[in-house]
């Protein structure tokens, strides 16, 4: 495919025909078009209604104080040793991040279509620029985290250093997925309704507001195998202190490493059709 840029009699060809690396690289080139997109998407939610940060604030409050009352004081149900409020609240904020990827990222293509039908640029960009402005949310989520902890007098150790590994593990494993649907959905845009009920299925297989102590013994080596498992445990290992961290988690994160670099690849592989069947 090829487009003709009609003031410099340029001709730009699109394909499939060249290495991940050199994708990557074709990326980084429009870095500047990323941070657009990123101010845009950040002036869209924030600077534009005057919800958009108490909104932001609101959901994992609410769900923090839902889960506290009904799962802590109702069932209760135990934690690290942690109070139960900070417990399931580091939990749901890296829940909540991840989840967030998935659905923004998943849908940004139809979403960007307009654009995406008028100017070439490689379309990897829009959901990388979608993860990037969800950390302001996440950042926020941050801050009440931080008056809870004070509130409760927890005092983070030096495994807080940890803290930006457990971050960028989060986002791949929410872009992961995100760039998987998206590459899929322009085509079949079935999937975009299918994404609803997967996130809400990884909070129930996730030791989100549950400590994996009450998972059988039997079946227990099972939580190995999800990395955002692996994820909410290593938040709470880095943060509070008192959370263990298994090392059995490390090749489920290899293997969402491995399916990371498939997505883009594949990703790569259909994007020069995009602007033709959206």
């Amino acid at each position: 495919m090829e487009i003709i840029n009609k003031d410099k009699k340029a001709i730009t060809t699109i394909t499939s025909n060249i290495n991940l690396l050199e994708y990557v690289r074709k990326c980084l080139h429009y870095k500047e078009l990323i941070w657009a997109l990123v101010k845009k998407d950040l002036k869209v939610k924030y600077a534009q209604t005057r919800l958009g940060l108490f909104l932001s604030i609101l959901q994992p409050v609410i769900s923090l104080l839902i889960f506290s009352l009904f799962f802590g004081k109702l069932l209760h149900l135990g934690s690290d040793g942690t109070p139960y409020p900070v417990f399931v609240f580091i939990g749901l904020i890296s829940w909540y991040y991840f989840s967030i990827l998935v659905v923004i990222s998943g849908t940004s293509l139809i979403e960007s279509q307009q654009i995406i039908k008028k100017v070439y640029f490689p379309k990897l960009i829009i959901p990388v620029s979608k993860a990037i402005s969800a950390l302001m949310e996440f950042f926020i989520w941050l801050l009440v985290l931080v008056v809870l902890m004070v509130i409760y007098k927890i005092t983070p150790s030096y495994k807080i250093l940890f803290f930006p590994v457990f971050l960028i593990l989060n986002m791949v494993a929410g872009l992961t997925i995100g760039i998987w649907l998206s590459a899929l959905s322009f085509k079949r845009r079935d999937f975009i309704h299918v994404v609803p009920y997967f996130v809400g299925l990884t909070m129930m297989v996730t030791p989100v507001f549950y400590h994996v102590t009450i998972i059988p013994q039997n079946i227990n080596y099972l939580l190995y195998f999800n990395p955002i498992a692996g994820i909410v445990q290593g938040f709470r290992w880095c943060i509070t202190g008192n959370e263990t961290f298994s090392l059995w988690y490390i090749p489920s994160f290899l293997i969402m490493f491995l399916f990371f670099f498939l997505s883009v690849w594949y990703f790569k592989k259909v994007e020069y059709r995009m602007a033709e069947q959206l």
